[in-house]
């Protein structure tokens, strides 16, 4: 943890999650996988697989100094980044075989949802309300926090590396070979060279 803007750096909670191996309880030893804050002071962490092949989520309420366990994902393996939360109860995260798993009561519990994600370990991103997670050409994405996915593969000329969805109007995605592509909400009859047609998202209010 930092509190002077990322100068110096504290140990806080060193990750240990007490578990059932056959039958028997168990203290396992884990690592952190990825963190989300969706508030100053709440905030959201997943393991790796634990000994009983599941991912273990941690919660903290005061800004990170304390964590505890609020819920175990069976069977979730290499979620890694993938793993975001919209608000302090709403979040979702990707397993490696491509499945999605939402929770809407601050993780504990988690449910399917039914869409077609990227394999692999692509990253969660929110713009309320709007989300996106996208790997390779495939792009999932909600514009209704989280309730509905809907998912295109996009005709992308390489593959996506990275994307950035800093408003729920505007994205960028980065890929081999100097790709980079933006997207914006445009009038209907706009073009562009190597423009790429994509669903319109809600548009909100901005300046710039």
């Amino acid at each position: 943890m930092t509190t002077d803007g990322g100068v110096s750096w504290k140990p806080q909670f060193e990750c240990r999650a007490k578990v059932e191996v056959n039958g028997l309880p168990h203290e396992d030893t884990c690592h952190f996988q990825a963190a989300d804050f969706p508030t100053p002071t709440i905030g959201y962490a997943v393991t790796n697989e634990v000994s009983d092949k599941s991912s273990v989520v941690f919660k903290t309420e005061d800004a990170g100094k304390s964590w505890k366990i609020v819920s175990f994902i069976p069977q979730a393996t290499g979620i890694e980044n993938s793993f975001g939360f919209l608000d302090e109860n709403t979040g979702f995260v990707c397993t490696y075989q491509g499945k999605m798993l939402g929770t809407y009561d601050g993780g504990k519990t988690w449910h399917g949802i039914p869409t077609n994600v990227p394999g692999g370990r692509p990253r969660i991103e929110f713009a309320n309300p709007t989300g996106w997670t996208m790997q390779g050409k495939m792009w999932a994405y909600t514009t209704d926090g989280g309730k509905r996915w809907l998912s295109r593969e996009v005709a992308f000329p390489t593959d996506v590396n990275a994307f950035s969805l800093p408003r729920s109007d505007r994205g960028y995605v980065v890929g081999d070979h100097g790709m980079v592509y933006r997207y914006r909400v445009v009038p209907a009859d706009f073009t562009v060279a190597h423009g790429i047609n994509a669903p319109v998202m809600p548009k909100i209010e901005s300046n710039h």
